[in-house]
């Protein structure tokens, strides 16, 4: 087991959650519960040994547990979220760029992952409300959660429940509107994105897409 051995809170957590591979599996198990298979074909290159060796690891730091679903977050794994969706945040200015590869992989959990990143919680009222989605013809429920809750974004397929406010429009298009390089009222103009709901609420998901 490697370690930095140094007094230091950054690196004791690197310790626990710096190799490759540990932090992109807890990226997808905030998506919820995944059988190990699930897992490894939406990991794409990582192979089974290596998975299981950093499942085993990440069970044994009490990060992750087994379930009837496979493995699914501990709470305290769950305390990562906000680690994991500042670095999605972060990395945003990336998304675009040119420096992919036509064969990067795009799996389907990747959008409701995405709108966890794209969606800035500190600019949303305090109180809890749910958010509908649709991208790219793919229904969401976004959970947004009191202020109080470390993990106030909580992404779902939709179901029948009602949402107090409706986002519909393209990935790309809020991509664009995220890092800047379209102003969002231009899209919501041509239709490109719409938002339907509460005058207030909708201001408030405007303004949590818009560049920090």
């Amino acid at each position: 087991m490697k370690s930095y051995r140094q007094q230091c809170p950054v690196t004791r957590a690197l310790d626990v959650i710096g190799d490759r591979w540990t932090l992109v599996i807890v990226r997808d198990l905030l998506d919820g519960p995944r059988r190990f298979r699930r897992l490894r074909d939406d990991l794409d290159r990582i192979s089974p040994t290596l998975l299981a060796e950093r499942l085993d690891r990440l069970c044994q730091d009490d990060l992750v547990e087994r379930c009837e679903g496979g493995y699914r977050l501990t709470e305290r794994g769950r305390g990562l979220a906000p680690v994991i969706d500042e670095l999605g945040r972060w990395g945003l200015a990336w998304m675009g760029a040119g420096d992919g590869s036509p064969d990067d992989a795009f799996h389907d959990h990747f959008r409701r992952l995405g709108l966890r990143f794209m969606i800035r919680p500190e600019v949303l009222p305090d109180r809890g409300f749910r958010l509908g989605v649709e991208l790219d013809g793919e229904r969401f429920v976004t959970e947004v959660g009191s202020a109080d809750t470390h993990d106030r974004l909580r992404v779902r397929e939709c179901g029948n429940e009602a949402v107090d406010v409706r986002l519909t429009g393209a990935m790309g298009a809020v991509y664009a509107a995220r890092q800047g390089r379209v102003d969002i009222d231009e899209l919501e103009r041509t239709g490109q994105l719409v938002l339907d709901g509460p005058p207030a609420l909708c201001d408030a998901v405007r303004r949590s897409l818009e560049p920090a």
